[in-house]
């Protein structure tokens, strides 16, 4: 299947999402050619050997690689420190939904985090009300005007981070969409491959450990792509 317009264009999203720095699932995507455009004549024979065997452990690996230590480090903040053992990490080949199960982990984490962001700032608000003598959010709502005035949510919000309505602002909560293109729109299904860093068995030692990053690689003929978690 040749790469599509539509395809192309998820690479331009993915390009312009914006994630939680830390405790956060992360993805950077690119084309293979902008991979040959920019580099070494060998690093391009390596890409084109790759394409003439796709199957080939050695090309694979030298892609991979490729794609994180010229093209990742620019994507990145300088607080990454992960990328050095990323590039050492010999990918192990998908065979039993393993990527498939990490990629549902590392979204769970997230979520987990953003509902922790969520119930965090709920916590700041009801301390807010409570310099004010009020409990809850019915003893504000049942409060005087004045008593609202002084209050003064608007202000609170503003100053504080939260959104006009109250909200906690998040940066990206859109995995379940992001997980869609990994699994089912971005990839070629006839020839994209998934690789992963550590066993899903793994996962919960390496956030505790932080020994290294629980990620995924997708790569097909035209594609690469790294979906990690963040500390």
């Amino acid at each position: 299947m040749s790469l599509t317009t539509e395809q192309e264009s998820i690479i331009d999203e993915i390009a312009y999402f914006t994630y939680e720095q830390y405790n956060a699932g992360w993805c950077k995507a690119t084309l293979l050619r902008a991979l040959k455009s920019s580099y070494r004549r060998s690093d391009q024979r390596f890409l084109q050997h790759y394409h003439e065997n796709p199957e080939s452990k050695k090309h694979i690996q030298y892609i991979i690689k490729l794609f994180l230590s010229e093209y990742l480090i620019y994507c990145v903040p300088e607080s990454f420190m992960y990328l050095s053992t990323l590039e050492k990490t010999n990918w192990k080949l998908s065979k039993n939904q393993e990527h498939i199960q990490l990629i549902e982990k590392i979204i769970d984490k997230s979520f987990y985090h953003i509902h922790q962001q969520i119930n965090e700032g709920e916590a700041q608000k009801l301390e807010w009300l409570s310099y004010f003598g009020l409990k809850d959010w019915e003893e504000y709502e049942a409060a005087s005007e004045d008593v609202k005035k002084e209050v003064n949510l608007p202000s609170y919000y503003r100053d504080y981070g939260f959104s006009p309505e109250g909200k906690v602002r998040l940066d990206f909560t859109d995995y379940p969409i992001l997980e869609q293109y990994l699994l089912e729109d971005l990839f070629d299904p006839q020839t994209v491959q998934y690789f992963f860093n550590i066993p899903p068995s793994a996962f919960d030692e390496m956030i505790e450990t932080e020994e290294t990053v629980p990620a995924v690689i997708a790569l097909d003929l035209d594609k690469i792509a790294l979906f990690w978690f963040n500390f």
